[in-house]
């Protein structure tokens, strides 16, 4: 019956002679692309991925037998099932999992081994479709997914077909939708924790030696390949999450934050009164760490007796980059944020000052060209030395503390690009562009007007 299938399965093994008690099976039409996986789950438990139109999906099926089986799962059995595969995969968890106690519809059973499965499963935001009983007047068979949508019906055909067993046959219609492969951009790093001696000892044995050296761009490109290899392995990432948060939350504080974002989509998903309460309890505890963050900062702030640093945060704490919901400019108003993105655009836009068109041969100059320049090594050293730290990063990310803390092996790595400047007679392309940000200065922040633009070159 089923030789037009691929087959994998994982029966449970046969211990003194006993019955194996069960087993789990995957059949797959040989039409599509699919593969077994090899992860970490219980017994009687298997899994594969199948290619659907360039879609991945990710099966799961188990077998929990009844109580009264010495190969009952624990919940430690649950949980490997829970956190064998990726968190953004498209994923269906299914079979009998025996839990005649539970009431599906609210997630709520008189049991609590049963309950506490049943929780895990919500915390990792799997829904289960399967609403009608399977097995007599019991809902025994489940069918968990997450990242796609999952229709169950009874598969009365089937069973009239075959009869092979006393549960109900069940027929589970999937949908995923298409998603384009989104790039890698939030490339956050963590430029407290960078181990410069690394970096420096590895700028010291690989000096910065360009393979192009005819066109400016490209040689500009291969500096900045050459400091990305760098950063990837001397510097740490840092999630997005981290990235938002001010400097004085620490560690177990952002967790919490994590936690209540958590709690939050159940909520929304999912509205109950005990969900209701479980958020307001997390926001006051999230609330009253903040502040206990807060204030540890600021009293080890003022403990260094450093005025720079110090009015620095405090000038932080006044300071709201956000922009106002809605935008007005000549009676038109803007809410959503491209819209605002674009009518700032268009102000600055119409007061920038436009360019000059002229004749470079009427340009009263000795030599217009640049080439007379020299750039010694103790004058790279010296600048980036004396560089402030303080300041925002440009276009490419790095920040000044990058080219301070490594002055002495950027002025190997930076000559050959002004050598290169000096004698093709051209700036890099990047040097020229900037980043543009808006800064309120006063009057009423809706209106454009009062908004100037400020730009963070390379």
């Amino acid at each position: 019956m089923l030789h037009d299938y691929n087959i994998y399965r994982s029966d449970r093994e046969r211990v003194n002679d006993t019955n194996k008690h069960g087993g789990s099976l995957i059949a797959v039409k040989n039409t599509f692309a699919c593969e077994k996986l090899t992860v970490d789950l219980p017994d009687s438990c298997v899994s594969c991925k199948i290619d659907i139109s360039g879609q991945e999906l990710i099966f799961c099926v188990f077998y929990n037998p009844p109580k009264s089986s010495p190969y009952r799962y624990l919940y430690e059995d649950f949980n490997k099932i829970l956190n064998a595969f990726p968190t953004s995969s498209s994923l269906i968890v299914c079979g009998d999992i025996n839990f005649p106690e539970t009431n599906w519809p609210s997630l709520t059973s008189a049991s609590e081994e049963e309950q506490e499965v049943v929780d895990a499963f919500d915390a990792k935001l799997f829904r289960q479709t399967v609403n009608f009983s399977t097995c007599g007047k019991n809902l025994l068979d489940v069918a968990f997914h997450r990242n796609c949508l999952v229709h169950a019906q009874r598969d009365e055909f089937f069973d009239k077909q075959y009869d092979c067993s006393d549960h109900q046959s069940i027929n589970l219609n999937v949908e995923i939708e298409h998603q384009e492969a989104k790039p890698v951009i939030d490339k956050y790093r963590s430029f407290g924790k960078v181990d410069f001696e690394g970096i420096n000892n590895a700028m010291a044995d690989k000096i910065f030696n360009p393979i192009c050296y005819t066109n400016i761009d490209k040689t500009c490109q291969e500096l900045y390949d050459y400091f990305e290899n760098l950063l990837e392995i001397y510097v740490p990432r840092r999630t997005a999450h981290r990235q938002q948060l001010p400097s004085w939350i620490i560690q177990s504080t952002s967790n919490l934050m994590k936690k209540l974002n958590t709690q939050k989509k159940l909520l929304i998903s999912k509205p109950t009164s005990h969900r209701k309460r479980q958020v307001a309890l997390m926001e006051n505890v999230v609330i009253q760490s903040s502040e206990n963050d807060r204030l540890n900062y600021q009293n080890k702030l003022l403990s260094t007796r450093n005025t720079d640093i110090i009015y620095k945060h405090l000038k932080s704490l006044n300071k709201s980059a956000s922009l106002p919901k809605i935008m007005i400019s000549n009676n038109t108003t803007v809410s959503s944020l491209e819209e605002k993105v674009n009518l700032l655009n268009d102000f600055f836009h119409s007061v920038f000052s436009q360019k000059i068109k002229f004749n470079i041969k009427d340009v009263e100059c000795d030599n217009p060209q640049i080439t007379n320049f020299s750039i010694s090594h103790s004058t790279i050293t010296e600048t980036l030395m004396n560089i402030d730290v303080t300041k925002s990063r440009g276009p490419n990310g790095l920040p000044p503390i990058f080219f301070q803390q490594t002055a002495t092996n950027m002025a190997n790595a930076l000559p050959v690009i002004f050598k290169n400047i000096k004698r093709l007679r051209k700036i890099p392309s990047c040097w020229k562009t900037a980043a543009i940000s808006p800064i309120f200065k006063k009057g009423d922040r809706r209106n454009v007007e009062n908004w100037r633009p400020i730009h963070y070159s390379t």
